[in-house]
């Protein structure tokens, strides 16, 4: 049987975002912006040498690992996939920061 939608509590929210912000600094990439929300993750950083889909797969692991503490018997946290956009300049670096912190339905954890 499939487990129900997943909708990240306050606390849940939370705990993603240090775990993410933890598997950044772990792995010396630079964060430039964050928000989770209850239904889904921005994240914008620089990880030089890494395609977007591996970056992706090893901050959902950690944020998974971390929520499991909170749900234990809960099996997935997250959607297959995802979507990784690439950044070439400042300025698009800049929208994207923007969108990702002023432009979402709920304020940041």
């Amino acid at each position: 049987m499939a487990e129900p939608p997943c909708w990240l509590t306050h606390a849940r929210r939370g705990a993603a975002e240090e775990a993410l912000r933890e598997a950044c600094a772990f792995r010396g990439w630079m964060l430039h912006a964050l928000n989770v929300q209850p239904d889904h993750v921005h994240v914008v950083i620089t990880a030089r040498g890494l395609t977007g889909k591996r970056v992706m797969q090893r901050l959902k692991d950690r944020a998974t690992r971390r929520l499991r503490e909170t749900v234990p018997e809960r099996r997935r946290w997250w959607t297959e996939g995802g979507k990784v956009d690439l950044i070439f300049n400042e300025r698009h670096l800049g929208q994207v920061v923007d969108y990702v912190h002023s432009r979402q339905p709920f304020p940041r954890a």
